[in-house]
């Protein structure tokens, strides 16, 4: 925490975009606003129920963005004023529906995961997933594959590559 405060006073930024950043604590953050002039702007991308300590990083910054309109609400409602909404975005250039009919497990001719489940691993996902009975997605995301490798998962899941492109993914997934 100290080195950033330390390269906010030397840097002297107008404003700091705090990306989901649960790396930091909101002591941190209310160091950096009693210690700069600096504008502070929190974008959580998850809903900030789901980790608590969000709420009050968001309370010590001077906007709150989350990516949900009922978020947005709720926490209006308990007082964070400065909450608003800022949606993920995609290039629809790269992802984007099928514009015509083929077979199952095609795309343009080629193979492509008729089942696919993008997004990071936590727990409850790993179980909703392996409860599928019959359903074998093809798993993309971060943290899959070391819950994998220290054999963390059940052996039905089928991990694929973490690392994958976005159009090799778009066009995996069938988009």
């Amino acid at each position: 925490g100290g080195a950033v405060l330390d390269m906010a006073q030397d840097f002297e930024p107008d404003l700091i975009l705090l990306l989901k950043c649960d790396i930091l604590s909101s002591e941190v953050i209310r160091g950096l606003r009693h210690r700069t002039d600096v504008r502070l702007a929190l974008w959580w991308i998850d809903s900030p129920y789901r980790w608590p300590p969000a709420i009050e990083m968001g309370e010590a910054c001077d906007r709150f963005y989350v990516f949900s309109d009922y978020d947005v609400r709720r926490l209006r409602a308990g007082g964070l004023k400065h909450t608003k909404y800022l949606p993920c975005a995609f290039d629809p250039l790269i992802y984007c529906p099928p514009r015509d009919t083929q077979a199952p497990g095609m795309r343009d001719g080629q193979p492509h995961d008729p089942v696919s489940f993008i997004g990071a691993y936590y727990p409850n996902r790993s179980a909703l997933l392996a409860s599928l009975n019959g359903i074998a997605p093809a798993i993309y995301g971060p943290g899959w594959h070391a819950r994998q490798e220290q054999g963390l998962l059940p052996l039905d899941l089928r991990v694929s590559n973490a690392d994958t492109p976005p159009r090799e993914l778009a066009r995996l997934v069938g988009m």
